[in-house]
């Protein structure tokens, strides 16, 4: 399906749903993904879901011939959200099954997962990156939290459902207990979407992602606070979008620790203007604690950026070089990692090495190779159910 060995007999019409997304968030890994292994699928013809609010975004991105638009119903309560969409998708997504081959869900969501499993658990492909763990430990509102998990157990059960498994990682696969099945395709990412460019502003850091509490942005403020007592002529700049309360939050925290000037907020920028902040950072600093894969820790390595991140296991797999690591919840060592980088050039130009070539791995079409190779499958299933 994708170049000349990947051409199925006929033109496939793939049903994509991407109801959990509203829009607001274009530097989601989740998105970024189905969006750039979509483009390069062949001779299939897209039908996309997802909410109105999404909708430009979407159509932009996947090009559909047809667009399923589910009301936002947006709201104070994110859990009556989802569950109105996730039932309007489902009974959407049933109206076209006969005329769709596969339905693809960007996630176990239940936005997402909900529609796929009414289209036909047996003809569905789930993309699955991370699971969020204990609510208890989990940063952020205990309430929401716990909600997040009771979503994640119901799409969980109708995830491993599915005809088949697009995952993120061997770690993930195993821990799901799916590591070596056939049904399951452990996928990769890519970052020939960015085109990094040197720009005259130099800035000593750069983050790039969701601005929400299990990116732990607050620790990376108060690390700066560290790095600013040393280096007071240095800059972080943190590129993303997230909830107005949080995002409120931590320009709070950075105007009550001094930091106007040595930690700026971008939250609308296009890939142009990532691509140009990339090419002009000497460190990336990601101190997720919940990641399912790290795309933006990817496009850093790509532009040979080194990278500062917590010690998260998948990062393990995926990244085991061209970054600096510390242990997580450790504030003043990720500080320390920092500033080892900023003020060492050896250093820094050792593990810019390192990234770039571990960067230059990631590619797109490999992904969509393998996913690929899952929907040729799961067509395969079909078509021996049906002699």
């Amino acid at each position: 399906m994708t170049g000349e060995t990947h051409s199925p007999l006929r033109s496939l019409r793939i049903l994509v749903v991407a109801n959990s997304h509203d829009g607001s968030d274009a530097f989601a890994g989740g998105f970024i993904h189905l969006c750039e292994v979509v483009k390069r699928w062949r001779n299939v013809e897209i039908v996309a879901m997802g909410p109105r609010s999404a909708r430009k975004l979407v159509k932009e991105a996947l090009n559909p011939s047809d667009f399923i638009e589910v009301p936002d119903f947006s709201g104070p309560s994110r859990a009556l959200t989802w569950l109105l969409r996730s039932a309007v998708g489902a009974v959407r997504a049933r109206r076209v099954r006969s005329s769709c081959d596969v339905a693809v869900s960007l996630s176990h969501f239940l936005p997402d997962i909900l529609p796929a499993a009414a289209f036909g658990s047996n003809r569905t492909i789930v993309h699955l990156w991370h699971l969020i763990g204990s609510p208890f430990k989990r940063r952020g509102g205990l309430v929401n939290n716990l909600l997040a998990y009771c979503n994640e157990v119901v799409g969980m059960n109708l995830a491993l459902r599915s005809a088949a498994l697009v995952v993120g990682s061997h770690l993930l696969a195993k821990e799901l207990g799916v590591e070596g099945c056939e049904r399951t395709f452990v996928t990769t990412n890519g970052v020939e979407h960015l085109a990094p460019r040197a720009s005259e502003e130099r800035h000593g850091a750069l983050y790039v992602g969701r601005l929400h509490p299990t990116k732990s942005v607050e620790d990376l403020i108060a690390a700066w606070e560290i790095v600013h007592r040393t280096l007071p002529e240095e800059k972080i700049v943190l590129v993303g979008r997230g909830n107005r309360d949080y995002v409120d939050a931590l320009r709070s925290l950075i105007a009550e620790k001094h930091l106007e000037r040595a930690v700026v907020v971008r939250e609308d920028v296009d890939n142009e203007e990532k691509g140009m902040l990339l090419g002009s950072a000497e460190v990336f600093a990601f101190p997720s604690r919940e990641e399912g894969w790290g795309i933006a820790v990817a496009e850093a390595m790509a532009a040979g950026v080194p990278c500062v991140t917590y010690d998260l296991p998948i990062f393990q797999e995926i990244f085991p070089e061209g970054r600096s690591i510390a242990p997580i919840d450790d504030v003043g060592a990720f500080a320390q990692r920092l500033l080892e980088l900023l003020t060492d050039e050896r250093l820094r130009a050792k593990l810019a090495g390192e990234a770039a070539q571990l960067g230059s791995t990631f590619t797109w079409e490999r992904a969509a190779e393998i996913e690929s190779s899952a929907i040729e499958y799961v067509i395969g299933l079909a078509r021996s159910a049906n002699r």
